[in-house]
């Protein structure tokens, strides 16, 4: 009797894992195909620099699936005059400002999911730039809101 117990919960254990496994496995077959279709390939202008370091600090609120934040952007110049830096950042975001290092506002334009960035001075082969931006808004889906998606319901 003891043994038929202990086969019975068991297999009630294993019965509900395969149920969870195939949500997961749905969830990211659906995390992947956003994935796929808000890829951007890399511009030309992408190569006319190197990002040697990324500052992020991020705000998630799973509740209203929203991001905010601010991301420090440094790099060097692979040109002699580099005067654009473009960056992938989902158009369905909102650009509250972009800075350099000395807190003054940059242009910038914002669409295909690109962000590009006038900077104040051209800057010159092998010198560093940098670049803060502030945004928010309501990313596609991502695997960091499907994981906290999936813990903020058990």
């Amino acid at each position: 009797m003891r043994a038929l117990i202990i086969i019975i919960t068991f297999s009630q254990l294993l019965m509900a894992q395969q149920f969870e496994e195939s949500h997961l496995k749905c969830s990211h077959s659906k995390t992947a195909k956003a994935m796929i279709t808000n890829y951007t390939a890399p511009t030309t202008a992408q190569g006319d620099y190197d990002v040697t370091f990324y500052d992020i600090d991020l705000k998630i609120d799973p509740a209203t699936e929203t991001i905010s934040g601010t991301v420090g952007v440094q790099g060097i110049s692979l040109i002699s005059s580099l005067n654009i830096v473009e960056l992938d950042l989902y158009s369905g975001l909102n650009i509250e400002s972009v800075k350099n290092e000395q807190s003054n506002d940059l242009n910038y334009t914002h669409s295909s999911n690109y962000l590009s960035v006038t900077l104040e001075n051209p800057v010159s082969n092998g010198n560093s730039f940098d670049i803060i931006i502030d945004y928010n808004g309501s990313p596609p889906t991502t695997p960091v809101l499907v994981l906290l998606h999936l813990i903020s319901t058990m």
